[in-house]
């Protein structure tokens, strides 16, 4: 649940719900790029949880856009950098281009990288 959630909102999201994520061993973290970034609401998400120390992170994005660094690259490294800053470890991170003709393929593959951590 959030407030202020509003995308042309000059007002910073507040979340008034979250999970508790501390009796969780891993977390996989998955947003769409918006405005060449990471999306309001999971920048917020992850900015508003407690540190989880030592626990296990994978990243990954999906775009418009076909090539990665249109918004993908960035919107991955603001999403590890927000999670290593509350001490959790990226183990993986992925881009899936939506445009892109080889989307299906780029699903499988990340989602193969993904499911072996």
């Amino acid at each position: 649940m959030t407030q202020n959630e509003e995308p042309n909102s000059k007002l910073p999201i507040k979340l008034t719900e979250t999970p508790d994520p501390s009796r969780y061993d891993a977390f996989f973290f998955g947003a769409p790029v918006e405005a060449f970034s990471l999306c309001a609401i999971m920048k917020a998400y992850l900015e508003q949880i407690p540190e989880l120390p030592g626990k296990i992170s994978c990243c990954f994005t999906t775009q418009h856009f076909s090539k990665p660094w249109m918004g993908g690259n960035r919107t991955v490294r603001q999403m590890s950098d927000l999670c290593r800053a509350k001490g959790m470890k990226v183990a993986e991170t992925g881009v899936v281009n939506w445009s892109s003709k080889s989307r299906e393929s780029q699903i499988r593959e990340i989602s193969s990288r993904l499911s072996k951590v």
